[in-house]
């Protein structure tokens, strides 16, 4: 359970197999069209590592988003440092 969203006596926990997708493109927001499930997403933004981590600080974030995040993505040398390899 992710205690920093839902506090440390949170009753809930969640099992479940998530994606991320990661895509390299220049300019992509003139290229590319993003259309989510809207019962599954409600918002979606560009941002660069650096904004990612700054407004994971603050605001509410799904569990096992912020878990995937901290351990692999934002970390030094995570995911997110080698897109390129």
């Amino acid at each position: 359970v992710d205690t920093v969203t839902h506090g440390a006596d949170s009753p809930w926990v969640e099992h479940e197999i998530d994606y991320i997708l990661f895509i390299t493109i220049h300019n992509a927001k003139n290229v590319l069209t993003i259309q989510p499930d809207p019962d599954e997403v409600s918002d979606t933004q560009w941002v660069t590592r650096d904004e990612l981590v700054q407004r994971m600080k603050k605001g509410l974030w799904s569990p096992w988003f912020r878990i995937l995040a901290n351990q692999w993505l934002v970390r030094p040398g995570g995911w997110w440092e080698n897109l390129t390899e």
